[in-house]
């Protein structure tokens, strides 16, 4: 393919889950229109080991909304749901710091935020070593 027409790496992907498999999405500022919006995470190169991770993390997601029709949970499950529902963000913002760590092993100069509760943040400046 043509340089012109190779695919641009994004400079900030956002790791947010969605239903239908979706999960990283390009946040580039300035991206052009012919820019991918849904990120293929091994079109970064990131490992497969870390693919299926955040496969299955998003599919939790799915499993845990279409259990209650994409609505709030009853009342009377709402404690374990919640615990679950925390758990679950935990482990989204885990998956977000392992994935900001292997685009910077791998030389990748992009930003990776982690959507919680509808706010992006950056994960570079908050996490551990």
């Amino acid at each position: 393919m043509p340089e012109d027409e190779e695919r641009r790496t994004p400079t900030v992907v956002v790791l947010a889950a969605e239903h239908g498999g979706a999960y990283l999405w390009n946040h580039t500022s300035g991206a052009r229109p012919d820019d991918d919006y849904v990120v293929d995470p091994a079109h970064l190169g990131v490992s497969p080991d870390l693919i299926g991770c955040l496969t299955a993390w998003n599919g939790a997601f799915e499993e845990h909304a279409a259990r209650w029709g994409w609505e709030p949970p009853p009342l009377d499950r709402r404690a374990d749901d919640e615990a679950e529902w925390t758990a679950w963000r935990r482990e989204g913002l885990h998956l977000a710091y392992a994935l900001q760590h292997e685009l910077d092993a791998l030389g990748h100069v992009v930003e990776v935020r982690y959507r919680e509760d509808g706010v992006d943040r950056a994960v570079a400046d908050r996490r551990g070593p």
